[in-house]
Formats: structure tokens, C-alpha cells, sequence
């Protein structure tokens, strides 16, 4: 029976992903669809390994925060390199250069393909996105989606967020006010366990913090009411220490 296998965030760990994929879940490329809630890059140590594995292995990825930094950072690149006037605004971290070093001409291109959202499932019942979602807003307006983690009470706006632990002022989980229809396959955050709450998963577990990397693995036909399975590996080792870390 075909699988459908979606990982967490990545984040450069790619023996995590192996491991996870393969050795436990058992991805058959052949019959099985591999996808990805983003943030393949940054932070941990293989993040051109990683890109290589779901470009190779997947048409169902999405871009994270992460991601949108590069792909942000490629763009600029390539105007200064038509126009060498062009000034390119703000600063660049070292370990962002480091990462996007890591990515081939093929990778880079690769990303700037990648879109903010995936619908699947039967009827289009299921919605992967990388951030959350605004209860109420199309898809095509969800201009926050890949950032969204906390909402004002009042006004459902986005909190952005600024570095500070917990839960900000006036502030509640976007996916506590969630109202579907669909359900929501989402990362970003990272939880100490998979977040299950109004027909939402948040499934980015801090892998990348030493903790675990999930997938959730659908059997056959995705159905609006499916369930679909939680399968986890432990990470190596804490790769990066600060999970306020954007």
C-alpha cells in the first residue's frame, strides 16, 4: 500500500533523515510520495545533503522561513550580478554564507520553485504549510504563512515574533483558533512532542536541538478524516543549542 511520508523540519540533518525515511518508515521511491514541511537548511551541519535528498526523492516540498531567506539572498545575487550598482540591503550572517555555499547552482534553483503552501488529500482536504495559517484567509492571501506562530486575541493579526520565550502579550496559538475546513500539517515551531489540536499537526519536534525528527506516514487513500501515523527518530546530538533561534 502506497505511503505518504511527511517530514519535519530538517534542518541540515541528513543521517536524521536517512535514518527516519528509510531505515524506519521504509520509502519505496517507486510507489511511495515523500514530502516536506521546509526548513531543510541552516542550523545543523548538511544542509546541501539534505536539499540534494528531497530534490531527488520528492515533488511535494515546501518552502520554510529558512528557505526564504536564501532564496531571498540568491535573488539579490543574481540582480548585482546583471547590474553591479544594484546595492543589496541589510546584513548577511557568516553561517547563512556558509549554508548557501553548500547549495549547487542546481539547488539554488531548486528552491526558488518551492511554494509557500501544498494542498493533497481527496478533495483537497489537507493543507502543508511551513508557519500556520489565519482562520478565514484563502490560501492566496495567507501572506504570513511561513513566520505565523502567535495571533492578537482580538484581531487575529500575526504576533511577530521577536526572540522572547513563551507566549507574547494578548497573544494565543494561531492553530487554537483554527476552524478548518482542512486540516493543517505545519513546523516552524518546535514542540517537545507532536502538536495535535483543531484538526492540526505541528510536527517540527527540535530535531535540530537534540531532540527528535517526525514524520507523520498516511496509508493509501488521504482521506478528510484520515489519521495518520507518528514515527520519530532521536537526533545525534543538540546541533543547535537556542530553539528561539529564527
Amino acid at each position: 500500500m502506497r505511503k505518504t511520508i511527511i517530514v519535519g523540519d530538517s534542518h541540515g540533518l541528513i543521517e536524521e533523515v536517512v535514518e527516519l525515511v528509510e531505515k524506519v518508515i521504509g520509502f519505496n521511491p517507486d510507489t511511495d510520495v515523500l514530502m516536506s514541511v521546509g526548513d531543510m537548511v541552516d542550523k545543523g551541519p548538511e544542509s546541501g545533503a539534505v536539499v540534494e535528498y528531497f530534490l531527488r526523492r520528492s515533488k511535494n516540498v515546501i518552502r520554510g522561513n529558512h528557505e526564504e531567506k536564501h532564496i531571498k539572498r540568491i535573488g539579490n545575487l543574481r540582480k548585482q550580478a546583471l547590474d553591479p550598482k544594484f546595492k543589496i540591503q541589510g546584513k548577511w550572517d557568516e553561517g547563512y554564507e556558509a549554508v548557501l555555499k553548500q547549495l549547487t547552482e542546481e539547488h539554488q534553483n531548486w528552491l526558488l520553485t518551492l511554494p509557500k503552501t501544498i494542498t493533497f488529500g481527496e478533495g483537497d482536504s489537507w493543507v502543508l504549510v511551513h508557519g500556520g495559517l489565519q482562520a478565514g484567509v484563502p490560501l492566496e492571501k495567507q501572506g504570513k504563512c511561513l513566520w505565523l506562530r502567535y495571533i492578537d486575541k482580538d484581531t487575529s493579526s500575526m504576533i511577530p515574533f521577536d526572540g522572547t520565550p513563551g507566549i507574547p502579550p494578548n497573544g494565543v496559538w494561531w492553530a487554537e483558533r483554527w476552524t478548518g475546513p482542512q486540516k493543517v500539517i505545519y513546523g516552524h515551531q518546535p514542540w517537545d512532542e507532536v502538536r495535535i489540536e483543531n484538526g492540526t499537526y505541528g510536527i517540527d519536534t527540535g530535531a535540530v536541538h537534540g531532540r527528535k525528527l517526525t514524520a507523520l506516514v498516511f496509508e493509501g487513500t488521504i482521506t478528510a478524516d484520515a489519521v495518520p501515523a507518528i514515527v520519530q527518530v532521536q537526533a545525534k546530538k543538540i546541533y543547535s543549542p537556542d530553539i528561539y533561534n529564527e
